[in-house]
């Protein structure tokens, strides 16, 4: 990770913890793909492709789902971790509301980009307000692992 990285990630980590009112874990990883787990207050982000406006779209999404978790909002969706196993009440959540927390969580982002006073190029950054967002959802991973979990529920 170069210098203007490592101190994009430190000013970053310093606006999060404005943003939540509490420390968190803040990683970053080289291959594509930024994900949090709210319960541990844990959040990765990708520096995959070097692209700072994109590092910091992902942060800031990542922040908004744990500022979510933290105020309620779309709990059973938000509550899903590695340490907590998967329910039928949050496969469910997955399937029928992770669409709509994602794209509460691109809003929030975008308000708290520009509360910072940040500025960033949004060519080549997709959000789930796309027009394919929906069909990407409903293909990605984490819909067919809820998939997955409710159906070996009902054959078992």
């Amino acid at each position: 990770m170069s210098d203007t990285f490592r101190e994009l990630k430190r000013r970053l980590r310093a606006i999060g913890e404005d943003t939540l009112g509490r420390r968190f874990s803040f990683r970053t990883k080289k291959t594509p793909g930024s994900f949090c787990y709210p319960r541990d207050w844990s959040l990765t982000v990708s520096t995959h492709g070097e692209n700072m406006d994109r590092f910091v779209y992902e942060f800031f999404h990542e922040i908004a789902h744990l500022k979510c978790y933290r105020e309620g909002k779309y709990y059973d969706y938000h509550d899903v971790g590695r340490h907590t196993p998967m329910t039928d009440r949050a496969a469910r959540a997955i399937i029928r509301t992770g669409l709509r927390a994602e794209r509460h969580a691109d809003s929030l982002a975008c308000e708290l980009i520009h509360r910072y006073g940040l500025s960033i190029d949004w060519s080549g950054i997709v959000t789930y307000h796309c027009e394919e967002a929906p069909d990407v959802w409903r293909s990605s991973q984490v819909v067919a692992d809820a998939r997955s979990w409710l159906g070996s529920k009902s054959n078992g």
